[in-house]
């Protein structure tokens, strides 16, 4: 079964992340995508790298598990 995302605002990623113990992975090529995963390897978020059409410049996206 694969993991259901939603997407939230910068705030409430961070929010919703707030003091716990984990660490951002990067995934793939940049702009990276980024999992947040605890120390027993549970994703808790991630932040999804993007580049808007007709930019250079890169975007971010936070998502939260659903």
């Amino acid at each position: 079964m694969t993991q259901q995302w939603k997407e939230v605002s910068k705030d409430e990623f961070f929010k919703a992340i707030g003091p716990r113990d984990v660490s951002p992975t990067p995934v793939g090529r940049y702009p990276y995508t980024s999992l947040f995963k605890t120390r027993a390897g549970a994703v808790v978020g991630k932040i999804e790298g993007y580049y808007p059409e007709g930019s250079g410049l890169p975007k971010w996206r936070h998502w939260l598990p659903a």
